[in-house]
């Protein structure tokens, strides 16, 4: 007799075969039913989608004049407005022309550029009007959700098409969106669109805060792009229409945390003439409100302007010694040119008094005319009570330098008087003999078992082959901040010794630590060990006390290059930045001087670009310098370089 088992079996399998083909039957359906989404959306979407051409400009880096340059655009106007990428017209094309889907070329006109969001506006004349976007609800996006992105970037009447989801809003301080589509700089202008074929946004590399142009061309490779989203867009499009240009707002504020993620927004000052000077901002007051909008850190103030342009006005919410406030700014294209006052003195470097003495008057400065004199104990600015060097410095740095300032002081009798000094800008000149002050503290060295160590000291790099060392006086004591100084010579192997018997004099008798950082390859440097700087930077002001006001960076040839990146990646923490015969990088894009991140430079070398650099930076507001002797990097003088060195180093003390 057959067990009834084994004659169920066939009846089971046939079940499970029934049952696995339905679930696969049904994965294939909605997978095609997704394909079918994806097409109709994009289907729907790419009659509004153009093909742009653009001829190589004036100002073209190209060495073809006739290079051409195709990218997207999206209409969003009938009469022939559209939409496209500031990526690739920043400056003024030799000719544009806009490929219609039936591949009819038509001349285009640049009418107008968005600067705060990578935009500019075309317009064309046709005989029939053109297919516009339909923009999507952004009430109704999800993080999570498909898009598409869409662009004409080889065919004008059929669109290239990239699947992703939406990841992120508020991108680029409130200022796009995120997707995770593939990207590439042809799709640039095309739109981006959900999957009923409206327009969410516009694809372009909007500036993350980004500090040198170029770099924002990496985003596109990186496995996520930014769109600025189309209500934003058509928001401002009557004002695109009428040819005005737009630009970022800037209100001129600076907070006394450099932790964009700390609270609350205490302000360290208003640089003169700004926005939030004329509001009757200042120094003390707390940010609580941006158009009713709460804001606790500098991350989301940045958030609420992220969106606002130029010539459009704020509300702000404050708090003032207890008492809360309103005012109103209007944000402007630049903050007026910042300069830093300049008065011509320098304090006692010991600390351990806890007064701010004066050490030394520069020659022919305003604190001389002005009457100051060494060993005056500052104890007020226009009335206000100056505690400590970190409240002098931030008093002296949002000062007009138009304005002359009373300071009270006191002498060595007791007696209090009133000394006015007339700020002024720094010069390109140094001074011919730099003061040497006199540290009248014991320096007989610290117990090397105990206290931070002196002579060579080694850094740990952890993974990397760099190697890096500082040189630390044997005079330092933690009672007197010592300057710092990063130095990343040519690549290659250095000579200890050479360099260190080069730069022991400027140590020793100027308070100065020498840190230098070697190239991982013994033939060039990477911009990537530009990072190595900070850390080095980082760990010796963790080991040693350094004064804020004497953080340098440079380097010779190529080093120098790198150094010069380091230093504008740290703007907050680097005062000064020296070159050796380096090579400028020629995409630099440098923001106007800023109170407390108004770097110094100083130049040596040949470069036939370097006056021409200092040129352009003294009109941002930078104070700089040029030694036009040409140096051999590989063989360099160090001896005589330091010896210049040595006057700027004193010049960049002086406040």
């Amino acid at each position: 007799m057959i067990d009834c088992r084994f004659r169920l079996v066939p009846f089971v399998m046939l079940a499970l075969l029934v049952l696995h083909g339905s679930q696969a039957w049904s994965q294939l359906s909605l997978l095609e039913k997704e394909q079918t989404a994806f097409k109709q959306a994009a289907n729907f979407a790419t009659p509004s989608v153009v093909q742009i051409e653009t001829f190589a400009g004036l100002d073209s880096t190209s060495s073809d004049k006739s290079s051409i340059s195709t990218f997207s655009g999206t209409v969003v106007d009938p009469q022939g407005w559209i939409v496209t990428s500031l990526f690739h017209i920043r400056g003024q094309a030799g000719s544009t022309t806009v490929v219609l889907p039936n591949k009819e070329r038509v001349s285009a006109k640049v009418v107008a550029r968005d600067h705060s969001r990578e935009l500019a506006l075309l317009k064309i004349e046709t005989a029939q009007p053109l297919t516009a976007l339909t923009p999507s609800n952004r009430e109704e996006w999800r993080i999570g959700q498909w898009v598409i992105a869409l662009g004409k970037s080889f065919d004008p009447s059929e669109s290239s098409r990239s699947v992703g989801i939406l990841s992120a809003q508020g991108r680029a301080f409130d200022k796009a969106i995120q997707i995770d589509a593939k990207v590439s700089p042809l799709n640039y202008g095309g739109p981006v669109v959900d999957l009923n074929g409206k327009v969410m946004a516009i694809l372009t590399p909007i500036n993350p805060n980004i500090a040198t142009e170029g770099e924002v061309q990496q985003w596109y490779d990186s496995g996520i792009a930014f769109a600025v989203p189309i209500a934003s867009i058509l928001e401002r499009l009557p004002k695109l229409m009428e040819g005005k240009d737009l630009y970022p707002g800037k209100i001129g504020i600076r907070p006394q945390s450099l932790d964009d993620f700390g609270g609350p927004i205490t302000l360290a000052g208003v640089p003169p003439g700004s926005p939030a000077a004329k509001a009757g901002l200042r120094a003390g007051d707390i940010i609580k409100k941006v158009n009713g909008k709460s804001v606790e850190q500098m991350n989301q103030l940045r958030h609420a302007l992220g969106p606002i342009d130029a010539e459009q006005s704020v509300e702000i919410d404050y708090e003032r010694d207890g008492v809360n406030g309103t005012t109103r700014c209007e944000l402007v294209k630049e903050v007026p040119t910042y300069n830093e006052p300049y008065l011509g003195f320098l304090l006692q470097p010991d600390i351990s008094k806890g007064e701010l003495e004066i050490g030394a008057i520069l020659p022919g400065s305003g604190a001389q005319q002005g009457g100051l004199q060494v060993g005056h104990i500052l104890e007020r600015i226009d009335g206000e009570v100056i505690e400590n060097r970190n409240k002098l410095r931030e008093r002296i740095a949002f000062a007009d330098f138009r304005t002359p300032l009373r300071f009270r002081v006191r002498d060595s009798k007791g007696a209090s008087s009133d000394v006015v000094i007339q700020p002024r800008s720094l010069s390109k000149e140094l001074p011919t003999e730099p003061p040497t002050l006199k540290v009248e503290v014991a320096t007989k060295g610290n117990d090397l078992q105990g206290g931070p160590r002196t002579g060579i000291v080694e850094f740990p790099m952890g993974d990397v082959v760099n190697k890096a060392f500082a040189f630390v006086p044997t005079s330092y004591t933690k009672d007197v901040p010592h300057g710092l100084l990063l130095v990343l010579p040519e690549a290659g192997e250095i000579n200890r010794k050479e360099w260190v018997d080069a730069f022991e004099p400027l140590c020793r008798d100027h308070r100065w630590i020498l840190c230098c950082l070697t190239s991982a390859d013994p033939k060039q440097w990477s911009i990537e060990e530009q990072e190595l700087g900070q850390r080095v930077l980082r760990q010796c002001e963790a080991d040693y006390e350094i004064d804020p006001r004497r953080i340098a960076v440079g380097g010779l040839g190529t080093g120098g290059t790198i150094a010069m990146i380091c230093g504008i990646q740290n703007k907050s923490r680097v005062r000064g930045i020296w070159l050796v015969e380096s090579k400028l990088p020629m995409a630099s894009r440098f923001q106007q001087a800023e109170p407390l991140e108004t770097t110094q430079w100083h130049l040596i070398g040949g470069k036939k670009e370097y006056s021409k650099f200092v040129e352009s930076i003294t009109k941002l507001g930078y104070p700089a310098s040029v030694v036009e002797n040409s140096i051999e990097v590989a063989k360099p003088q160090l001896g005589a370089i330091t010896t210049g060195l040595q006057k700027w180093l004193r010049r960049m003390e002086a406040y």
